[in-house]
């Protein structure tokens, strides 16, 4: 049996390759998308990332999200991980604003998920950021260390599974907010386990 999953985040989900000009991306076969994929029979992936993407809270944007969804629906798990682009437009980085913005899609997207199939929602923290040519503050460090623990409460209090990316060893390229193709490896393998823990 197929199970489909959605993926939707910024450019580590879509694969951006920092070492590229103009926003070109990982060979499909480094992305963690693609490899989740090879993985597991029976699991389709389809990647919703895009490049710089917030956590979207504006009509247009959801507009976007629910038009991508009903064109892959019925969808078995919709895996979501955002957060990092907020807090680097931020000033200050402020995990607590991030997951606010983050609890009103998961409510939005729970009053709509019957729409698609009834998705198991896995709400991903991404990995924390590190000092590097796009960090350069540690306040931005902090702040992304701090949205793991503030999604983990989300998730419990909305009903729905939580993974920790920063838990999985996801290596960072030399900007500080990129996935290496080692780190898309290791983000592939963690996510892996934390859809087959949910029947995925």
């Amino acid at each position: 049996m197929t199970r489909k999953i959605l993926c939707y985040g910024d450019s580590n989900t879509y694969g951006y390759d920092p070492q590229s000009p103009l926003g070109g991306r990982y060979p499909a076969q480094v992305r963690w998308t693609d490899q989740l994929a090879a993985l597991r029979p029976g699991r389709e992936v389809q990647n919703l990332g895009e490049n710089g993407r917030e956590i979207p809270r504006r009509p247009w944007e959801l507009q976007r999200l629910e038009e991508g969804l009903r064109r892959a629906a019925p969808v078995d798990g919709l895996v979501v991980m955002l957060g990092s682009n907020d807090l680097l437009q931020m000033a200050p980085p402020q995990a607590e604003v991030a997951a606010g913005r983050m609890g009103a899609l998961l409510a939005w997207l729970g009053m709509r998920r019957s729409q698609w199939g009834e998705p198991r929602l896995l709400l991903t923290a991404p990995p924390p950021m590190r000092r590097g040519a796009w960090v350069g503050d540690d306040a931005l460090v902090e702040a992304s260390r701090h949205l793991a623990e503030r999604y983990r409460e989300l998730a419990r209090e909305q009903g729905i599974s939580f993974a920790d990316a920063g838990e999985w060893g996801v290596e960072l390229s030399f900007d500080g907010v990129h996935f290496s193709p080692r780190g898309h490896l290791a983000f592939a393998r963690g996510m892996d386990r934390a859809l087959e823990a949910l029947g995925l």
